[in-house]
């Protein structure tokens, strides 16, 4: 495996957090935690810009480029304009992450970070001979700020084996493992070992079907408790980012609620 086991550009993400200046001392137990485990959190405040299309503009470029909104409730940030703003903007745009934390419980701000961990955990189960377009998932995925264990197709199968079943066990725990289902992968034992090995410990599975592949009994039987999505045999980027986007729904649903 050419990366650490949950991989991409960075250990965390990309992280804006909307808050009112005057909460700033209790916002800086929210930012350091989250720079403990990585990620790069933005408290924006310029005092050096007084026009206020400016700050507007830097803002909004800001939030566009992050996938993370973190909106720290609080009485003052409901009656800050800037935060009213900021959030009518984030409102506005799509495929963002959002969370929303209670400035009085000091807990919840705490574990955010661990929160946002757990929806970013995904762990790519493939055929060998697809791993191309496993490759383009995960390119997708890291680009969306998820954290992605995909092995290596140069690796040898014990390695692999041995490094996606402790894989498996942190997405069973804070994530979910997304399963690549082509022809190649219904005469594949191993990938049917992975998918065995998440449903013993209990993995959210995403099932994803590429073309028309009929489904041996066996696969049939392991998947019947999933949803499965079903593609084109050769997706185009705009679909594999809306079936990314569909994930990152199902993980924000299952850990946010």
């Amino acid at each position: 495996m050419a990366e650490k086991q949950f991989g991409g550009n960075r250990e965390g993400g990309y992280v804006f957090i909307s808050h009112s200046h005057l909460d700033i001392d209790k916002v800086r137990i929210l930012r350091n935690r989250m720079e403990e485990e990585g990620f790069e959190p933005l408290c924006f405040y310029l005092k050096c810009l007084t026009e206020e299309d400016e700050i507007t503009g830097l803002i909004q470029r800001e939030i566009d480029a992050r996938e993370w909104f973190v909106y720290v409730d609080s009485k003052n940030a409901r009656n800050s304009d800037w935060v009213a703003k900021e959030r009518t903007y984030i409102d506005g745009l799509s495929g963002k992450k959002i969370l929303h934390v209670n400035l009085n419980h000091c807990s919840s701000m705490e574990s955010v970070a661990s929160l946002i961990m757990r929806c970013q955990r995904v762990v790519l189960s493939y055929a060998q001979k697809d791993a191309e377009i496993a490759r383009r998932f995960r390119k997708i995925m890291v680009n969306r700020d998820l954290q992605v264990f995909w092995g290596n197709e140069e690796s040898s199968l014990t390695y692999r084996d041995a490094a996606i079943s402790g894989a498996i066990c942190q997405a069973a725990k804070a994530g979910c493992v997304v399963c690549i289902i082509t022809k190649h992968s219904v005469v594949s034992w191993h990938q049917l070992d992975e998918l065995i090995y998440a449903e013993m410990n209990q993995a959210y599975v995403c099932p994803i079907v590429l073309g028309n592949v009929e489904l041996p009994s066996t696969w049939r039987y392991h998947l019947m408790n999933y949803n499965m999505m079903h593609m084109e045999e050769n997706p185009s980027e705009e679909q594999i980012v809306e079936v990314v986007r569909d994930i990152e729904q199902i993980l924000m649903s299952r850990y946010t609620r």
